[in-house]
């Protein structure tokens, strides 16, 4: 019988596995779980590299996908990796277009956002950049898409 109270994430990048487990919980700062920094870490070595125009992020329900892609794409912004972010969804559950939408509004907010003397200071050029690089696009929003750029990571 399976395990099923130990949540795991897999990247796989075709031949190559990395699983990773879920145990540590995170605080308001410090938005993603140490699984789901290591997952993206491989994710962008990969990206720098060049090692691979393809990968692939696959993981069961509830075990950290949302966290790790954010990780991935505010890092990469960030980093001048790419100058554009695509996260695509084929779901037309509006809860979750929704969901998503302030997921990622949030994680671009806890990203820009420095513990400083007690105060929280946000990095307002910073979130502006990830802001107008990070999109999301459902289904029915494909057909608005004019140009993708190759250094667009979808």
């Amino acid at each position: 019988m399976k395990n099923t109270s130990q949540k795991t994430a897999t990247f796989s990048h075709f031949t190559r596995f990395y699983t990773i487990n879920y145990k540590e919980k995170t605080t308001s700062m410090n938005q993603f779980h140490p699984p789901q920094v290591e997952a993206a870490t491989k994710v962008l070595s990969k990206i720098k590299s060049a090692d691979s125009l393809s990968m692939v992020l696959l993981a069961q329900m509830q075990s950290g996908k949302t966290g790790t892609y954010l990780k991935v794409a505010l890092d990469a912004v960030d980093q001048n990796l790419v100058t554009q972010v695509m996260i695509l969804s084929g779901s037309r559950d509006t809860s979750l277009r929704s969901q998503t939408k302030h997921d990622v509004k949030e994680a671009i907010r806890l990203y820009c956002t420095e513990e400083n003397g007690g105060r929280q200071m946000i990095d307002e050029t910073k979130k502006k950049q990830l802001k107008s690089a990070i999109h999301v696009y459902w289904s029915q929003d494909l057909k608005d898409i004019s140009e993708v750029s190759d250094s667009t990571l979808i």
